[in-house]
């Protein structure tokens, strides 16, 4: 049923209900617009995910949280998504999505704020670069994150961290007997396609391979500390 139509002009002494109605000429149409919907601030970019979202874990280490969400996410969200929700401790939360698989979202905490094991309140997403967020700076840089180191021994911390455009870097030198594995990188931090790169291996040259997988393995090289340093590569979508 319709409101109440209000034909006053409205200021600040005006009293309406959010059913009330105004008039509103629209291409030489006059319509009825209910109150609700010119009041309130404009939630600029953020789309309501419709659904509940639940904690699953978080590391205070790399600041990221696991939210789990319902299947199939990845149709629905994408690694470089903003996300924004509330918990009874701290308040309004905002994030980056880092990785995403079919029933869970992997979450870098902007502000250094922490998820926690409560209720996520109206979560939202965006699919944009700076959605309306006081006081949150996007361009905020991940924590290096450390892999578990597979083969090999370390001779200078290794890790790696993915930055605002996407893009993964390496740091670090382990010191490798063979050919082998030496970590995996987790979804979200792997090649679309595989990738080799020539690197510093025991003072001589080496090539270290990365597959789709996340594998990073020496291909050639001497025995000895192989150099990480100089690997960056484009995360896969």
């Amino acid at each position: 049923m319709a409101g109440t139509l209000k034909t006053s002009q409205f200021n600040s002494a005006t009293v309406a209900n959010p059913t009330d109605e105004v008039p509103l000429l629209q291409g030489g149409q006059l319509k009825r617009v209910q109150v609700k919907v010119l009041t309130g601030n404009p939630d600029v970019g953020w789309l309501a995910s419709g659904e509940t979202w639940t904690f699953s874990s978080y590391s205070s280490t790399t600041r990221r949280g696991i939210i789990t969400v319902p299947s199939d996410a990845t149709t629905k969200y994408n690694i470089g998504m903003r996300v924004r929700f509330s918990q009874a401790t701290g308040g309004t939360k905002y994030g980056r999505i880092v990785a995403v698989t079919s029933t869970t979202l992997t979450v870098y905490m902007m502000n250094a704020v922490t998820l926690t094991n409560e209720t996520l309140s109206t979560p939202v997403y965006s699919p944009l670069a700076s959605p309306l967020a006081p006081n949150i700076d996007w361009n905020e840089q991940e924590v290096w994150q450390t892999p578990t180191l597979l083969n090999g021994v370390i001779t200078q911390t290794q890790g790696y961290f993915k930055d605002t455009a996407g893009i993964v870097h390496l740091r670090g030198q382990i010191n490798l007997t063979g050919n082998l594995t030496l970590f995996q990188l987790p979804a979200g931090y792997r090649p679309a396609t595989y990738k080799e790169y020539g690197v510093a291996s025991a003072g001589s040259f080496g090539v270290l391979g990365i597959d789709t997988s996340g594998n990073v393995f020496r291909v050639v090289g001497n025995n000895g500390n192989v150099d990480l340093d100089v690997v960056t590569f484009r995360a896969e979508a």
